[in-house]
């Protein structure tokens, strides 16, 4: 019989890095043979998760009561995985009432009083190594034996492209720099990023066409677009994109601006990135400044790193130092953010926990 994972995921925003981490997850699990269910609210995600292969059960995390019941109702489990928040809480019953493993991940800077319930995880899962320190350190009762990291992936098809050159990227004159995110309050670090990036490129290029396409939307878009037009820019809005269409955009950019995995979606696919999130600035991602770009999840834990600019006039002038930037960040990402790998290893993880 195959063994059967029930899903638990909570999020505030319509699309975003979580919404793709569990999709992957979904993906991965089903293509491995496991039975999966996802507990979600109805919405694009519980659409492409079904689409995907998972049976997934429709809650109201305003009811937790209610969904503790839909989800118990659903059947037996072998492991439960919760993603963060209400996601942790509901897996938490569900796991002690069937007596199960339990899985959580931690996506962000954050606890989520891990003290309350850590004891009781089988495992923790934190998507970037400084997210594990800072849990270590923090959570006195957390055993690091069962504190790992695995990574957000990037798909495959990421890295297997050719790279395009920077004359073939600004080819019509414009610079094009993608920016992927959510537009909140607290992306303001990113914010400040994409006008300090364009105040960069016009200190060295006061003439320069430059246009900031933007992969996502938020409460604050009508402010950034209004930044962007001050700074001397124009901006496109895209909107919320699936990964595999997000490649295409990210690819034609010739600089992108994004936090987490958009970061790693560009450097993989040869977008060089200033990374920037909502706990501060991991700055442009070239030589050595990449390790400490990746510990920090490219801006998704607080760091205080130089932005770096300097670097951009010669980055943006120079086709073979370009070149190198490509192909450093791809170098980097192959054996640790490639999809297949990270779906090995979560995969793993699950089975030697039933």
């Amino acid at each position: 019989m195959r063994k059967h994972i029930l899903i638990t995921a909570f999020a505030r925003a319509s699309w975003g890095g979580l919404h793709e981490n569990v999709l992957d997850e979904v993906r991965a699990l089903v293509r491995f043979g496991f039975n999966v269910s996802l507990a979600c609210a109805e919405s694009r995600l519980a659409m492409r998760a079904r689409l995907a292969g998972a049976h997934v059960i429709t809650v109201d995390w305003a009811d937790l009561d209610d969904a503790v019941v839909k989800v118990l109702g659903n059947g037996r489990y072998d492991l439960v995985h919760a993603h963060p928040f209400m996601s942790r809480e509901l897996a938490l019953i569900v796991s002690k009432a069937q007596d199960v493993p339990l899985v959580v991940t931690i996506h962000g800077n954050y606890l989520d009083y891990a003290n309350s319930w850590v004891t009781e995880a089988s495992h923790v899962v934190c998507v970037a190594e400084a997210l594990r320190d800072n849990f270590l350190l923090k959570v006195d009762k957390a055993d690091s034996s069962k504190v790992s990291v695995i990574p957000n992936g990037v798909a495959d098809q990421f890295f297997e492209r050719d790279f395009l050159s920077l004359d073939q990227k600004a080819k019509d004159g414009v610079i094009g720099i993608a920016v992927a995110s959510r537009l909140d309050k607290d992306k303001s670090p990113l914010v400040k990023a994409v006008i300090d990036g364009i105040a960069a490129i016009k200190k060295f290029d006061a003439d320069a066409e430059i246009v900031v396409k933007i992969l996502g939307d938020g409460t604050d878009s009508k402010a950034v677009t209004s930044l962007i037009g001050d700074a001397g820019a124009t901006t496109d809005f895209v909107g919320w994109r699936m990964s595999e269409r997000v490649a295409d955009v990210l690819e034609q950019a010739v600089l992108a601006i994004c936090p987490g995995r958009a970061a790693s979606q560009s450097m993989a696919i040869g977008t060089p990135v200033i990374a920037a999130g909502s706990q501060g600035l991991a700055g442009l991602q070239v030589g050595s400044r990449i390790s400490s770009g990746w510990w920090s999840n490219f801006g998704g834990f607080p760091v205080n790193q130089d932005p770096g600019l300097d670097h951009l006039k010669v980055l943006l002038e120079d086709g073979k130092v370009y070149s190198q930037v490509q192909r450093d960040g791809r170098n980097f990402l192959h054996s640790r953010a490639r999809q297949s790998v990270v779906d090995q290893n979560m995969a793993s993880l699950f089975v030697s926990l039933i």
